[in-house]
């Protein structure tokens, strides 16, 4: 980026941040935490079990993809964020370069997809409304200049794009998939993601890549799986719904924790990359398998 950008992007956080208010405050924070990936982590598991399971794979897909681009991103063009100094009203703190911004261009492409794939209208009011609130809510709170937002957001466009045009193709084609050529071919997709991502400050494979394309196979996997064994059903009454999602979610912070426990590997490098694969992986097989595969036992 031109060195001339950022002192012009300090000067314009600290202009918003001047008009600070405690509403806007709270507005913003709530906005920057619905960016976070722990909003996602509870957001699209409630979609896929107890709303529409289609949607859901969707979303997660949505979500998936267009964080291995933000990361490989990131790691591309290596750009600082704003000095510490203009942070303030945070949910959680920030981590990693700053171009493009990961809030803005996740957002985009997840409540575009969304609003594309419901196919009501005033989901995209809805969802351009809140896409708003959150890529601005990175300028107001000192975490992005405004030049990693609007690339963010212009990725973010993009991604959806892709998605729109090649998404639909590919998910006609793999609906006759027996489970195990999807194992494989997803397990192609994650190998090459891995390898096309830049290196995390000085390591290969980046920690930030195994994290996506291990969910992302396990996830793959599992939706097979789910398709094939279970065809749960998500209807039901909003006490059951709820009960579903306790649950659920209680599954896969035991796996989660459970995996952190049994391979709490720091050291050499590749046995952490290989536990993080294994953890993040095993979890996207339990969201998308092993939870309805429990629901129905369960009779949920």
């Amino acid at each position: 980026m031109p060195p001339s950008w950022y002192p012009l992007g300090e000067q314009i956080i600290r202009t918003v941040q001047a008009h600070h208010h405690p509403v806007l405050d709270v507005l913003f924070a709530a906005g920057s935490f619905v960016g976070e990936e722990w909003f996602y982590l509870l957001f699209l598991p409630l979609v896929y079990w107890c709303v529409d399971m289609s949607l859901g794979r969707w979303l997660a897909y949505a979500l998936l993809l267009s964080g291995w681009a933000n990361s490989a991103l990131k790691y591309l063009f290596l750009t600082p964020r704003p000095p510490k100094i203009l942070w303030r009203n945070l949910v959680v703190r920030p981590s990693g370069p700053g171009f493009p911004s990961g809030h803005a261009q996740i957002s985009t492409t997840v409540w575009g997809t969304l609003a594309w794939r419901a196919g009501k209208r005033w989901l995209w009011a809805a969802s351009t409304v809140l896409v708003s609130i959150i890529a601005f809510s990175r300028i107001y709170n000192g975490v992005h200049y405004p030049h990693d937002v609007i690339g963010g957001l212009l990725f973010g466009v993009i991604g959806l794009g892709l998605l729109a045009m090649v998404g639909p193709r590919v998910a006609a084609r793999a609906s006759g998939w027996s489970t195990s050529r999807v194992a494989v071919v997803s397990g192609g997709l994650a190998l090459a993601l891995l390898f096309l991502h830049p290196s995390q400050n000085g390591h290969w494979p980046a920690a930030a890549a195994v994290s996506v394309v291990a969910t992302l196979w396990g996830m793959s996997i599992g939706f097979a799986l789910e398709r094939d064994r279970v065809r749960f059903d998500v209807r039901g009454s909003l006490l059951r719904r709820g009960m579903r999602f306790v649950v659920g979610m209680a599954l896969v912070v035991a796996v989660y924790v459970g995996m952190r426990v049994v391979l709490p590997l720091e050291e050499p490098y590749i046995a952490y990359v290989a536990a993080r694969a294994a953890r993040y992986g095993l979890v996207g097989l339990v969201v998308a398998w092993g939870a309805p595969a429990l629901f129905r036992r369960l009779h949920l």
